[in-house]
């Protein structure tokens, strides 16, 4: 399989497309300057980013109106506050490196 990798990085180097290669095959990277993640072969455009953040941020608003009286509201809202929260802060961070970051998964 390595060599394999090496001949398409190689091929695509030839064609003048080395850089968009290691962009596009990286498994988790977040590019502020077109505000895309690629993550675990996927590329995750900036209007879905900016839909999860408003999902997680609705769900995490749910469950926090509801913490008196629904078991495990507490919870769920953390789990969508965390959710958000690293969005933000790959985000935040992506901006202070230049642009682009890796996403430990």
């Amino acid at each position: 399989m390595e060599n394999k990798a090496e001949l398409i990085e190689g091929l695509a180097i030839a064609m003048g497309q080395g850089e968009a290669l290691k962009t596009r095959y990286d498994l988790n990277k977040y590019d502020s300057t077109t505000g895309t993640m690629y993550c675990n072969g996927h590329i995750i455009s900036s209007s879905t980013i900016n839909n999860a953040k408003n999902f997680f941020d609705a769900q995490r608003r749910k469950y926090k109106e509801h913490i008196e009286e629904l078991q495990g509201a507490y919870d769920m809202m953390c789990f969508y506050e965390v959710a958000l929260e690293g969005i933000e802060k790959l985000q935040a961070e992506a901006f202070k490196t230049g642009g682009r970051i890796k996403a430990g998964v």
